[in-house]
Order: structure tokens, then C-alpha cells, then sequence
């Protein structure tokens, strides 16, 4: 298998048609929603690809918190801004090979450019399931006290500190 893209925006261009992460409903939703987000301004999604094909997307637009734990808002418990990271995944076939760490790290990078233009407080992440949530747990992001699958990443605290974690690569 060769060489893939850093990542950069979907467009049409991008062959999304063969993108298989193992679970049905995210590789219909690239296939069939991603790009009309990506136009509409819905959401925006990443793409890394091999030979135009993607191997690896994410997606995430803004949102906000209003009842959530004290990691992400210190301070009371009014409507915190964050950015939600809606879907992360990596083609079965190159499952493994640290494309998934490195499109999180990717996220992590501009979810902190965004924090430093504006009020943006954390990455919000919601699993799927135990293996995804686990996932995410390795890399520094806790569960929100309203639901234990609803797990943050403190921008301004903790999402220097993943980007300079040596043992997670460079960002791809």
C-alpha cells in the first residue's frame, strides 16, 4: 500500500465509494451525507487519502454543552461552546497503522486554532461504543457527568499536551 495525503477537505473529487471502517452507518454517512455537509457548511470533514481514494475522515462542526462536568466548565453550568468531533475512521484495511491518532491530533491542531480565534472550551466526542470510547480515554479526553459515552478533551488544558505526546508520531 503507498503512500496518503495529510488531510484536507472533502470534495468531489475524493473517491469515498470503497471506504469501508467495518461499521455500515459511518461509511454510508461519508458516502452519502459528507460532502452535502461539507457544501452546506453543516459540519466540516477531513479526509487522508491513497490515489484520491480515502483511507481515513473526520468530521466535526461547533456546538455547546449546556449541563456538563467541571473539566470542561469551571466555572457554572451555562451553554459552553465546544467543538464536536461527529466521526473519526479509518478504512478496515489500514486500521492499525496510526492513521486514526494522527487525524485526531489533526482535529486536536484546529480545534486549538479555532480556540485561539474563538470561545471554543472543548472537543466533545461521542462513542459508539466501549472500544471507541477507550480510544479516546487513551489520549487524554474524560467522560461529561451527564453521559459516560459523551467524553472531552479540554481544549486550552490538554490538547497541547496530546500534540506534544512523542510517542503519538507527527501529525499526518
Amino acid at each position: 500500500m503507498g503512500r496518503i495525503t495529510a488531510p484536507e477537505p472533502l470534495t468531489s473529487c475524493h473517491d469515498t465509494v470503497r471506504f469501508d471502517c467495518g461499521v455500515p452507518s459511518i461509511n454510508d454517512w461519508l458516502r452519502n451525507q459528507g460532502l452535502r455537509n461539507e457544501i452546506s457548511g453543516a459540519s466540516r470533514t477531513y479526509v487522508v487519502c491513497q490515489s484520491a481514494i480515502a483511507v481515513g475522515f473526520y468530521s466535526f462542526s461547533t456546538g455547546s454543552v449546556t449541563c456538563c462536568g467541571k473539566k470542561v466548565d469551571r466555572e457554572n453550568h451555562a451553554a459552553v461552546p465546544v467543538i464536536v468531533l461527529s466521526r473519526l475512521a479509518v478504512d478496515v484495511r489500514w486500521q492499525g497503522r496510526g492513521i486514526g491518532v494522527g487525524l485526531l491530533k489533526d482535529v486536536v491542531a484546529r480545534s486549538l486554532y479555532v480556540a485561539s480565534k474563538i470561545d471554543v472550551r472543548a472537543l466533545l466526542v461521542h462513542s459508539l461504543n466501549d472500544q471507541v470510547k477507550n480510544f479516546y480515554a487513551r489520549y487524554g479526553f474524560t467522560e461529561l457527568t451527564i453521559n459516560p459515552m459523551v467524553l472531552n478533551l479540554p481544549v486550552a488544558d490538554d490538547g497541547e499536551k496530546l500534540l506534544n505526546q512523542d510517542h503519538l508520531g507527527k501529525t499526518l
